[in-house]
């Protein structure tokens, strides 16, 4: 047999021969559209370990059916798209050559951006910025106590949970232990009044006009009475406390300082090129 005609044979029997080692590595397939091949050993990777066999046959199923879809969907977008739509090299190189830019700033975001902000940096940055931090739905200091409706510490609860004093929070905690179900106070923070309509079921109008007159609300429904009571009150449009806004001042201070680093790397990165004739803008407008 001559050489030429053996690598042939020996290369139609390789081809042959890909889908049976496909199948002896990977093992059985789940399944099959057109050229591409699912295995069962790809699906069984996603699924958590000590999952049911309930959930796992439903996350194999939503997995399998994703997959085929995305592929008969490659499919009918080769079969039906022309040429030129089809010719996409130009879009993944911009693509290529965002993603690259992106993981080099944050590279250098990592680290060179300073994220060491003082108490004071932040106040001066509410002081010059206050009007950025007027709440839409106005803020509240509150406490909530979810109660059965026929508790004989009904009407205990309504008296403590209205009480000025830190005192009448200690008992009011000692009551709401033995007798209520929930006491929530939001650890004294500061929070937006729209959380608090949704915690007592009513609408935010009701909520707010509610806070205007003395901060006590009740609702009640088959099994429970929530009270609610309002202790500090900021209105819709109102100055926001600085605490309320600590956390998201740091944000703001972080991006402005993130914001710089790139705005002067890109020029540092300009100048030098210029400067070292890597980059030559040319003019082509005659004198």
């Amino acid at each position: 047999m001559r050489p030429r005609t053996f690598i042939f044979l020996f290369g139609v029997l390789l081809l042959s021969s890909c889908s049976y080692m496909q199948t002896f590595f990977k093992g059985e397939k789940a399944a099959v559209v057109g050229r591409s091949v699912l295995y069962k050993s790809d699906i069984e990777k996603i699924i958590p370990p000590h999952t049911s066999a309930e959930d796992s046959t439903a996350l194999a199923r939503q997995y399998i059916d994703s997959w085929a879809l995305k592929r008969l969907m490659l499919l009918k977008a080769q079969e039906q798209l022309s040429p030129g739509d089809k010719d996409v090299a130009q879009q993944l190189e911009e693509y290529k050559s965002q993603l690259l830019i992106f993981r080099y700033e944050n590279k250098i975001v990592e680290e060179k951006l300073d994220t060491s902000i003082t108490q004071e940096e932040c106040a001066e940055y509410y002081r010059k910025n206050a009007e950025r931090f007027r709440p839409e739905n106005g803020l509240a200091r509150a406490r909530i106590v979810k109660v059965d409706k026929s508790s004989p510490n009904l009407q205990r609860i309504r008296k403590l949970i209205s009480g000025k004093d830190s005192s009448d929070m200690v008992r009011l905690r000692q009551v709401v232990k033995v007798s209520a179900y929930s006491l929530a106070d939001f650890d004294g923070r500061w929070v937006d009044m729209s959380l608090l309509a949704r915690e007592m079921g009513v609408d935010l109008g009701t909520l707010q006009l509610r806070a205007r007159h003395d901060g006590h609300l009740e609702t009640t429904d088959s099994m429970f009475t929530h009270i609610l009571q309002i202790s500090d009150y900021v209105a819709p449009g109102g100055k926001a406390p600085f605490e309320y806004c600590r956390e998201k001042i740091k944000e703001m201070i972080l991006a402005v300082r993130k914001r710089k680093l790139l705005n002067d790397l890109h020029k540092e990165i300009f100048n030098n090129a210029l400067d070292t004739k890597e980059l030559k803008i040319i003019n082509n407008e005659s004198d």
